[in-house]
């Protein structure tokens, strides 16, 4: 399992005050209280299409300037613990799983407090509205969190690929003034397979995509650029590939339910 680092934390259970924007706080909490497609509407409109992605890619300003402080000074404590950690995959070499049931992962309490709920109460239900031909009972169940960090001397790039997902979340963790050149995301337009698609992230901007979209990181060329992932996927790492149909998606109220875990 994970090495578990002692945070000294307070104990809280939830997200940080202040910690998502107020907007899509306000609209997703609303949604919880009464979920109907009126509410979780206002939750949609909240998330921005990315031309050329035929629905299959949206950004938003998820984290304020105090959220992206709170979860950097919780990767410090991880960082300056000088406990080893894994590389978070094949591709990323620097960064920090934050899984506690994945060998080499840092554990930290409030951290894994913290993901635990954002899935929960955001990633989990805009996933499966956003992409309801892909999401069924089950498809989501379960997480894998890492950071990412580019950087000249370290990880530059990340190629073409495509994630062990349904659907992938990513965070940025830059704060107001750290500013860095190149590493944008690109990815592949869904009908035209030859054009490439930029997305710049800002401060506490998120990304969601389905899992099986292609995609890569530009080149860094200045700076640093940290990065939060979620991939979110079936038990035993399953991925849904085949679409469901229009009666088989699940309703408005299925998708803001805490699902959870089926026993055979």
């Amino acid at each position: 399992l994970g090495n578990t680092i002692d945070d000294n934390s307070s104990g809280e259970t939830g997200l940080p005050p202040k910690c998502i924007h107020p907007a899509l706080a306000t609209a997703v909490n609303r949604t919880w209280d009464s979920p109907n497609l009126k509410n979780e509407e206002i939750v949609r409109s909240l998330w921005k299409e990315t031309e050329g992605s035929q629905g299959e890619l949206y950004t938003t300003q998820l984290l304020t300037e105090e959220g992206i402080q709170w979860i950097r000074q919780e990767l410090n404590k991880v960082s300056n613990s000088g406990i080893p950690t894994r590389r978070p995959n094949g591709m990323n070499r620097y960064g920090i799983i934050l899984d506690d049931t994945v060998d080499g992962a840092a554990t930290l309490s409030t951290l894994t407090i913290f993901y635990n709920k954002l899935v929960d109460d955001y990633v989990r239900p805009i996933g499966r509205m956003l992409f309801p031909d892909s999401i069924g009972h089950g498809d989501d169940f379960e997480t894998y969190p890492f950071t990412i960090r580019y950087k000249l001397g370290e990880d530059v790039k990340l190629n073409e690929h495509r994630d062990a997902s349904v659907v992938t979340i990513n965070i940025n963790l830059n704060l107001p003034g750290e500013d860095y050149g190149g590493s944008s995301l690109y990815f592949v337009d869904s009908v035209d397979p030859s054009l490439r698609h930029n997305v710049t992230f800002s401060p506490g901007m998120a990304i969601v995509h389905r899992g099986a979209l292609r995609h890569a990181a530009l080149p860094i060329e200045a700076g640093e650029r940290c990065n939060l992932v979620i991939w979110l996927f079936g038990e035993g790492g399953h991925v849904r590939i085949a679409p469901y149909s229009a009666k088989e998606q699940l309703s408005v109220t299925e998708r803001w339910s805490k699902q959870k875990k089926l026993l055979f």
